[in-house]
């Protein structure tokens, strides 16, 4: 039905029934002609727009330089905001001064976990592939805040053990302030899916991997000003960590498997004790 629509040249209707018979190419095919008029009809709109806001960031930022003034009031919200931009001031700060929210480390931790769950349940329907009835969004949780809490417990427990100066609170801001950069590549990428098409998910890729290694530049950096680790010690102990991970891992498995057999035996033992 959608392609016939498309050889009408009934694009939205073409879209419509492509998506509810989940035909991603014939979807990708009906956009594109859509999208093309959109362009061609308002770009100069754009540009204009375009033009004029730049105009304006670059006018208000010189007028709010030269009067020093502070946009965001709150010292600790400025500090996180200024995580991705000022890293080493900004972990210094943590270290030196103690500045750093935990706070403001949980929150972000659950807006990584919200905009990743929305990654899945918000993108544009040609690159969103999931199944509503098996979606688990507490296997999401496992993946985020879960990958989160390990790395933070395990790089503690290895900074105690090669003589690593940050606190627990010290790695947990580092940690979570690091993945501001991650936070808004879900943010762009859930925004970019509903505008490129199939073809141009190159440009998806390209985003990942700059937000990821920006994630790891950012943690290594933090790591480094609250540890006072040199570079090839930092690299030595991040690795421990990751292993750390993988023990923490082995052995909550092996505790829940050890929960379930114990549970299996007292209600065996019960059930037989009823019987008798």
């Amino acid at each position: 039905v959608s392609n016939a629509y498309i050889e009408e040249g009934n694009y939205s209707l073409a879209m419509k029934y492509a998506k509810k018979g989940y035909d991603r190419e014939a979807y990708a095919v009906a956009f594109e002609y859509i999208r093309k008029d959109f362009i061609n009809r308002n770009f100069i709109w754009f540009f204009v727009l375009l033009i004029v806001f730049l105009v304006a960031a670059v006018f208000f930022l010189a007028f709010t330089t030269k009067r020093k003034i502070k946009l965001i009031k709150n010292q600790e919200l400025a500090l996180m905001l200024s995580a991705p931009i000022h890293p080493v001031n900004t972990f210094l700060s943590v270290k030196e001064k103690g500045y750093g929210s935990v706070l403001l480390s949980v929150i972000i931790t659950m807006i990584f976990y919200i905009v990743t769950v929305l990654q899945t349940l918000a993108g544009g329907f040609m690159f969103t592939v999931y199944d509503s009835e098996t979606f688990n969004s507490i296997w999401v949780l496992a993946r985020t805040v879960g990958f989160v809490l390990l790395w933070i417990i395990s790089n503690w427990l290895v900074s105690l053990l090669t003589g690593g100066r940050g606190t627990l609170k010290d790695i947990s801001v580092v940690t979570c302030y690091s993945l501001i950069p991650l936070i808004f590549q879900r943010i762009i990428y859930i925004i970019l899916t509903h505008i490129l098409l199939p073809s141009e998910a190159e440009f998806l890729g390209i985003l990942n991997a700059i937000a990821l290694i920006y994630f790891i530049i950012l943690l290594l950096v933090g790591l480094s000003a609250i540890h006072d680790f040199e570079f090839g010690r930092l690299i030595g102990t991040s690795l421990l960590s990751l292993v750390g991970m993988a023990v923490i891992v082995f052995f909550i498995i092996l505790l829940v498997i050890l929960a379930q057999q114990f549970y299996g035996f007292i209600v065996t033992l019960i059930s037989e004790l009823l019987t008798f």
